[in-house]
């Protein structure tokens, strides 16, 4: 896992704030370890991945799998982690950001290679998010990165999610009815309107 000092996170959040952009707290990043041992360590934070699709104005929603603690709620994106592995030589970022979203997907759903490298990648360094999470409890010591892609055939790509996470597309902020059935970090993201489909 690529992780950081708890208090150099802490010295680069601006205080009150839920969401920051990436390119402030990136230089933070610089140890790799494995999970267990990043989840024993309190004075470490890790990345933590939304993976958000988008197609025409809408976004997708699905029962949220954020952690085996998290299956309550409706989520914007696919969570997932980032791996020292996701970054090599031919990486677009120095993270790996793209791979580890894309390998992300391939994991939580049926989509072959093919329909994975169809999918366009709407991240750039400069705009990339990060959602600090509120209830570290559940979640660890982690802050969450929200990645996105564009998506040209929304049948498709919904034939592929597992029934049991009930996808839909719907607009953001727009079609959500009830933000308290959002699942926490697609909460922040919509209250602070880091995803918001066009008007």
């Amino acid at each position: 896992m690529i992780c950081a000092a708890q208090e150099d996170i802490d010295a680069m959040w601006t205080a009150g704030a839920t969401v920051a952009p990436f390119s402030g707290l990136a230089k933070a990043f610089t140890r790799q370890l494995p999970l267990l041992e990043v989840e024993k360590e309190p004075s470490l934070i890790h990345i933590r991945l939304l993976v958000t699709i988008k197609c025409l104005d809408k976004f997708l929603s699905m029962n949220s799998m954020l952690t085996a603690n998290e299956a309550s709620g409706r989520s914007l994106g696919f969570g997932g982690y980032l791996k020292g592995m996701d970054a090599d030589l031919f990486s677009t970022d120095p993270f790996g950001f793209d791979e580890a979203s894309r390998r992300t997907l391939a994991e939580q759903t049926t989509l072959s290679k093919e329909d994975l490298d169809g999918l366009t990648s709407l991240m750039a360094d400069h705009s990339l998010q990060c959602i600090k999470r509120l209830d570290q409890d559940e979640a660890g010591n982690s802050v969450v990165l929200l990645t996105s892609y564009e998506c040209s055939e929304p049948d498709k790509l919904i034939s592929h999610i597992p029934t049991h996470r009930s996808p839909r597309w719907v607009q953001v902020p727009s079609g959500i009815n009830n933000y308290e059935n959002l699942e926490p970090v697609s909460k922040i993201a919509v209250e602070n309107r880091v995803l918001a489909s066009p008007i």
